[in-house]
């Protein structure tokens, strides 16, 4: 992993951001929370698995993501992830092989804030620190455990998508650009907006469970490369990599 630098961020925040924050609290205040800022926008990494296309920007305690891609995905730009707050909390982003994933994307990988507080403010930050009570109390109360992602097979994911923990992307899916995936996605649907909805399936449901019960992502490198051609036509695929088929709409 390399660390990332970003001290042009602190400067900007100190010299531009927030005037009317900078006379409530008083400069004190104002500089920890400016300390803060920057720490926090320092602590980033970018990271890339071995035999991996896909570039990570992986946050504060990452050590607590676990990442696993398969073979042959690849990103359009960064991978963005929200990680944790709680350095005790763990998560796994799994994304499988021949994903298509475009530029912009972010997976949250982290607590919820719930609204279920007095405020919906960071008071900790009044005070420059969180006491433990207050950390307590936080990770107790007031979060809320999204839950890890996992990406099938030969998905398409578009441009500035956002997904939720705890959500299951199924094999050969499609998200449309700007979708916010808050809920699972059945294998080979269509789904985009905000929050995403289906908006259809890329094929017929005996087409869908052929391909998906083939798996041609489990292939050889080499079963690939030859039988390239065949990927256009999804009848003729079926037809030809799947001789059970005929036999088994007839029973």
């Amino acid at each position: 992993m390399v660390k990332q630098e970003n001290k042009e961020f602190g400067k900007e925040f100190k010299r531009q951001r927030h005037p009317w924050l900078y006379k409530l609290i008083g400069p004190e205040l104002y500089e920890s929370l400016h300390q803060f800022s920057l720490h926090w926008h320092k602590e980033t990494y970018r990271y890339r698995l071995e035999n991996s296309d896909i570039e990570f920007n992986l946050p504060l305690f990452q050590d607590q993501i676990k990442i696993e891609v398969g073979r042959f995905s690849t990103c359009n730009g960064v991978f963005h992830i929200q990680g944790p707050t709680n350095s005790k909390v763990s998560y796994k982003l799994k994304i499988g092989s021949y994903v298509w994933i475009g530029s912009n994307i972010k997976c949250i990988l982290a607590e919820n804030h719930t609204p279920s507080a007095v405020s919906n403010h960071m008071h900790g930050l009044l005070i420059g620190r969180m006491t433990d009570k207050m950390k307590q109390l936080y990770n107790e109360r007031y979060t809320e455990r999204y839950g890890d992602v996992e990406i099938g097979n030969d998905v398409w994911i578009g441009d500035d998508v956002i997904i939720r923990g705890g959500v299951k992307i199924g094999d050969g899916a499609v998200i449309g650009a700007r979708a916010l995936v808050t809920k699972d996605v059945p294998p080979f649907a269509i789904f985009a907006g905000v929050p995403a909805r289906l908006i259809r399936y890329r094929f017929g449901r005996r087409t869908c469970e052929s391909l998906e019960s083939m798996g041609w992502w489990n292939w050889s490198e080499e079963d690939v490369k030859k039988r390239i051609e065949d990927f256009y036509d999804v009848e003729k695929f079926i037809k030809k990599y799947e001789p059970r088929r005929v036999h088994r709409l007839t029973e």
